[in-house]
């Protein structure tokens, strides 16, 4: 049974006065065959499907993007639905009128004050809390996100191999000449893949 781990995470790929340009990215554990994304827009005869492209896979994760487009309305906001066949459950957005501008907001670092000790203090998700209830008032169009995406610091203490290009000081010479092992490789990709997902695949992100 497939299980997601991260997402889903709407981009937006641009527009004109038509359409909106989008992709959805999704992580899923033990998913074997490629998820097929359904999508469907209010007033709209039937609905459409987009199949998943895997853009990185590493032991048993596999992460998916999907791409698709939705119409314009010129006189009203839309509503659009879209979901992964066996994997996600529905999830809707909105699209503004075209020619209006889209509601935005913006965020930054996602909370993270401390490489040593991330999302420990009480009330970490607050302000995302705070976030899905105004969108749920008049819902968002678009996010700008600053700041750092992820912090890395911590990979020093979760691939361990890491340490011993800095043991010396980073500007020792020879230490460009330490070599890259498999080993290492697998360190830094468990490492990368925990940290993103402990960041971005906490339930209170989605609205």
């Amino acid at each position: 049974m497939a299980q997601v781990v991260l997402g889903p995470v709407l981009g937006y790929l641009g527009s004109n006065e038509t359409q909106w340009f989008l992709s959805a990215i999704l992580a899923t554990s033990g998913q074997e065959q490629v998820p097929s994304l359904t999508f469907e827009s209010a007033g709209a005869s039937g609905a459409k499907s987009s199949a998943g492209t895997a853009i990185f896979k590493w032991r048993d994760t596999t992460v998916w993007r999907f791409t698709f487009n939705v119409s314009v309305s010129k006189d009203t906001n839309t509503k659009h639905k879209y979901s992964v066949t066996g994997v996600m459950a529905e999830f809707d957005f909105e699209v503004p009128k075209g020619g209006s501008l889209p509601n935005i907001f913006f965020a930054s670092c996602n909370g993270q004050a401390s490489y040593t000790k991330p999302f420990t203090f009480e009330g970490q998700d607050r302000l995302w809390v705070a976030a899905r209830a105004l969108h749920q008032r008049s819902p968002y169009h678009v996010m700008l996100m600053g700041g750092d995406n992820v912090y890395c610091d911590s990979f020093f203490k979760r691939a361990p191999l890491l340490a011993r290009y800095f043991e010396k000081g980073i500007d020792s010479p020879g230490v460009e000449n330490e070599p890259w092992t498999p080993e290492l490789d697998a360190q830094l990709r468990d490492a990368y893949l925990r940290i993103y997902i402990e960041t971005w695949g906490r339930p209170d992100q989605i609205f």
